[in-house]
């Protein structure tokens, strides 16, 4: 699976690495990790098993999502 999927559509997937961060909830600083996984079925990343292994800009990308 290599194209976007549909909201709410399950898909198998194996989780490669957290990235740890915090948010800010009335004022507490909260944790609020996000597992980082990859389609199982994925051609392009069939062979990732780790954060690590992605490119560093991808990395990049997510780390500012969240």
């Amino acid at each position: 699976m290599d194209e976007s999927a549909c909201p709410g559509c399950l898909v198998e997937a194996r989780p490669i690495g957290i990235i740890k961060s915090d948010q800010d909830e009335d004022g507490e600083i909260i944790r609020n990790d996000k597992v980082i996984a990859v389609a199982e079925e994925s051609h392009d990343h069939n062979n990732i098993r780790s954060l690590s292994e992605l490119n560093p800009e991808l990395l990049k990308k997510l780390e500012h999502c969240f």
